[in-house]
């Protein structure tokens, strides 16, 4: 029994790690690889670029899968679960990040030499601030699901296709017209942001339907015929998104928005579904994982921090573009990936080492007065 549950631990973590990974190349690639070698002629860099294009989507569907995971695994109602408290802390610790992150200047109090420029760079929302919002709403349709009874999966899954329609609904707007930046740039990519709420919540929706299917019958995870379930729901998926396509092809309708959603939303949704069903399979082959890759999914966000701070900088820090942005061949490009990602795992394991050193400290003096009292006695 114990050796079952570990493996879907292994597959929770195996996917989270993957996301890491490709989110720790992909930037790194794309930060020093010149130009030169990034030509629509090199097959090899557009089969990176395409497989790069799956990076968020993992990522937010990851976060997902593991925090709805764990809030469906407490049998509180949701007022008593502690998962929501650290949710919603989660989610203010995100958002200061994210912020933070692309803070305008290094003056806290004057903003004086702030260009229009730098203020538009500070409203764009990104992953973090996806991730944060995401992780919301999660708890909001879990809040639902509960006061209305409704089942848990099939909420999320609603509000995964209620954000695909608010893209269709909310993209041709210009919400800069009618709102202020801060708040325009989550719900448009028109304002510059790179990840809107409109669809992208969608698909920290769909991991937390995962999420809550892991939580709701763990039996089904132990079942080695999962992960081929998940990777034949995916294929049908990335199939209903191709055939929407042809459809569109042979009656000419043009590029139609929501015809485009529906296709990128079926088409990444199938791919990340099929890897976690993948990951699925490979958990009930292996009896551990390197722990610097369980390390990884854990403290993604302490990853995420300080390769984009070491990466593209920050109002305080100047990062490696100031100096060497898309300056390397691909031989070098590539050696600094390793170095980054090889970086990261020994900092992980730094601070895991330091963690259980500082926790066994300061049990020190209750096994002491443990042992004298058992001497005593």
């Amino acid at each position: 029994m114990e050796e079952k549950k570990y493996s879907r631990i292994i597959f929770i973590d195996l996917m989270r790690a993957w996301a890491v990974f490709m989110m720790l190349q992909g930037h790194t690639i794309d930060s020093f690889l010149s130009p030169q070698y990034k030509g629509a002629d090199s097959a090899l860099f557009g089969i990176w670029n395409f497989m790069r294009g799956f990076t968020a989507p993992i990522f937010m569907f990851s976060a997902g899968v593991a925090f709805t995971y764990l809030l469906k695994s407490r049998p509180e109602k949701f007022a008593d679960n502690p998962r929501v408290k650290k949710g919603i802390k989660r989610f203010f610790t995100l958002i200061l990040l994210a912020y933070f992150l692309r803070f305008p200047t290094y003056r806290i109090f004057d903003y004086s030499s702030v260009t229009p420029e730098q203020w538009a760079q500070f409203f764009v929302v990104d992953t973090l601030h996806l991730i944060a919002f995401g992780l919301l709403f999660v708890m909001i349709f879990t809040y639902l699901s509960e006061k209305f009874k409704i089942d848990h999966i099939k909420m999320l899954i609603a509000g995964a296709v209620m954000f695909v329609a608010g893209q269709i609904l909310f993209e041709p707007i210009n919400w800069q017209k009618f709102v202020h930046p801060l708040f325009a740039g989550y719900l448009y990519s028109g304002s510059g942001s790179f990840f809107p709420l409109f669809p992208w919540v969608a698909y920290v929706l769909a991991g937390g339907a995962l999420g809550s299917l892991i939580a709701s019958d763990p039996q089904k995870v132990r079942d080695p015929k999962f992960g081929m379930k998940l990777m034949i729901a995916a294929a049908l998926i990335f199939a209903s998104g191709k055939t929407l396509e042809q459809i569109k092809f042979f009656f000419n309708w043009g590029e139609p928005l929501w015809v485009n959603a529906i296709y990128w939303i079926a088409l990444r949704i199938g791919v990340v579904l099929f890897l976690n069903g993948f990951m699925s399979f490979i958990a009930h082959r292996v009896e551990n994982i390197p722990k610097v890759v369980k390390l990884f999914g854990r403290y993604s966000l302490v990853i995420y921090v300080v390769h984009i701070v070491a990466l593209y900088g920050d109002a305080w820090f100047p990062g490696f573009n100031e100096f060497y942005y898309q300056k390397f061949g691909p031989g070098l490009t590539l050696v600094m990936a390793v170095v980054m990602i090889a970086l990261m795992g020994g900092m992980v394991l730094s601070i895991d080492y330091i963690k259980y050193r500082f926790k066994n400290y300061k049990l020190m003096p209750k096994r002491q007065n443990l042992e004298i009292e058992l001497s005593e006695k």
